[in-house]
């Protein structure tokens, strides 16, 4: 008796026990995946936004240590930059309103401003206060 059991134990699985695991395993990445997915764009889009936050952050380091005034501007799709607008670099879909044009002058001060973020998914509006422009979210 104990040799029977021994030996269908070495069998290995039955057609039927491979099919139900695949269908569980099916059934279960059905579920998960399409929030991986969300969870990996927003991930993608949090990292983005840190970026560009960042980047708002150094621009009266980058007008200092190049002694010039910088302007931060709303971008405008097409159009040529100008020698003095800030090198913010923005995923492709994403727009920049800067009301009014802000300066980071070369002595590390700023005009100040409200800035709106235009994502795919969504706008994100800081506001900048002078004379240091410290970046708080709206």
């Amino acid at each position: 008796m104990q040799l029977d059991s021994y030996r269908r134990a070495e069998a290995g699985f039955t057609l039927i026990e491979l099919v139900v695991a695949i269908a569980i395993v099916g059934m279960t990445l059905t579920f998960v995946l399409p929030r991986l997915v969300g969870w990996v764009d927003r991930l993608e889009l949090s990292s983005a936004q840190g970026r560009f936050e960042d980047s708002v952050v150094g621009l009266g380091s980058e007008a200092r240590r190049g002694g010039r005034t910088i302007f931060l501007r709303s971008n405008r799709p097409g159009a040529p930059a100008a020698a003095d607008d800030a090198p913010i670099d923005l995923p492709r879909g994403w727009n920049l309103e800067a009301r009014p044009p802000i300066a980071f002058r070369y002595d590390g001060l700023c005009t100040g401003g409200i800035v709106r973020l235009l994502t795919p998914v969504g706008e994100k509006t800081y506001q900048l206060l002078a004379p240091y422009c410290r970046l708080h979210p709206l």
